[in-house]
């Protein structure tokens, strides 16, 4: 390969990693507004959103986009209502990247605050979870979407 060959190759990785990325940060925002649609947009078909403890002990796996849908659907409108979450996610790395395909890990911190409609300091935010997204997306006709992702809590 020449430089050109190389300099090029490098804008379109550089290019793929800042659609990853902002795929990344989109799904706090979807998932902070309880946008139910918007989240499950982000993911294939063919998804799986799993939950594991940071001993590898598995909580919770969720296979297929619709059914993804239907639990944060259920998610949002019980346990969360009236709640406000904030995702605070940093520290991405690469482990893997293709034109097609890619992996990555990001450290996430979530906090939640009860929306009581007063400002007091009762009403502080609390530390939901904190661990890491292992992530695997894959690039379709729409774009990067989510293909796997394991959510490891430390606590």
């Amino acid at each position: 390969m020449n430089k050109k060959t190389d300099n090029t190759a490098q804008i379109l990785i550089t290019k793929e990693k800042l659609e990853i990325n902002e795929l990344i940060s989109t799904y706090s925002f979807m998932w902070d507004e309880k946008n139910v649609l918007g989240l499950s947009d982000l993911f294939t078909e063919k998804c799986v959103w799993s939950w594991y403890r940071v001993d590898g002990t598995a909580v919770l796996e969720i296979s297929g986009r619709e059914a993804f849908n239907d639990f944060v659907k259920q998610l949002f409108s019980n346990e969360l209502k009236g709640i406000q979450t904030r995702h605070f996610q940093t520290n991405t790395i690469f482990i893997e990247i293709t034109e097609i395909t890619a992996k990555t890990k990001t450290i996430y911190f979530s906090t939640k605050v009860m929306l009581n409609g007063k400002v007091d300091m009762e009403n502080q935010p609390l530390t939901s979870y904190q661990g890491v997204y292992e992530d695997e997306f894959v690039k379709t006709e729409n774009g990067w979407k989510f293909k796997n992702r394991k959510v490891v809590t430390d606590n």
